[in-house]
């Protein structure tokens, strides 16, 4: 069905398509979308990073996964570059690829962060947040979902961080997007 939404805003071709782990909530969709579109580039393990898509430059900052059993702890932790704006994607990455990632970058630049794990309190810890200091937070989440996501502490975390929080239960799709009028 996500294909069809695609197709509607009149997008055939994909010059990358991304997933940040093998659950099927986040890849499920992979095959149908290799199935009806013309994809250019398929990116889902840590070494195909940096990738070059169109002039924008995307990083993985989990190169920690391997060292962990779970699932979560391989999701790819993307930064980018789009719109004058930086941009964190933390797939299901628990709190403890976060404190690996701390350990290891020095700054990662991020005014718009997508909230770990749905809103799930094994993510987006209060060091994680303030470590980033981003502005905006994206909240992926299904309404009446059955985990109860996103959680009051996340919530409270990016709040008492002065984060403007953004959920898709409540305004649907998030989008970004750049307009020029010639």
């Amino acid at each position: 069905m996500f294909h069809h939404t695609i197709k509607k805003n009149h997008v055939y071709k994909l010059d990358a398509l991304i997933t940040s782990h093998d659950d099927f909530d986040h890849s499920g969709a992979l095959s149908t979308l290799v199935e009806k579109f013309d994809v250019k580039k398929i990116a889902k393990l840590e070494k195909s990073f940096p990738i070059n898509v169109g002039g924008i430059i995307i990083s993985n900052y989990n190169n920690f996964g391997n060292f962990y059993s779970d699932e979560n702890s391989k999701s790819l932790v993307l930064g980018f570059n789009i719109l004058n704006l930086d941009f964190v994607i933390t797939g299901d990455a628990p709190i403890e690829i976060e404190k690996e990632i701390m350990k290891n970058y020095a700054n990662i630049p991020c005014d718009v962060l997508k909230v770990g794990h749905h809103g799930s309190n094994t993510s987006t810890s209060d060091e994680f947040v303030k470590y980033l200091s981003p502005k905006e937070a994206v909240i992926s989440v299904g309404k009446n979902n059955k985990y109860r996501h996103p959680h009051d502490s996340v919530l409270k975390t990016l709040q008492n961080n002065n984060v403007l929080i953004k959920r898709t239960d409540v305004l649907g799709t998030i989008t970004y997007s750049n307009y020029k009028f010639l």
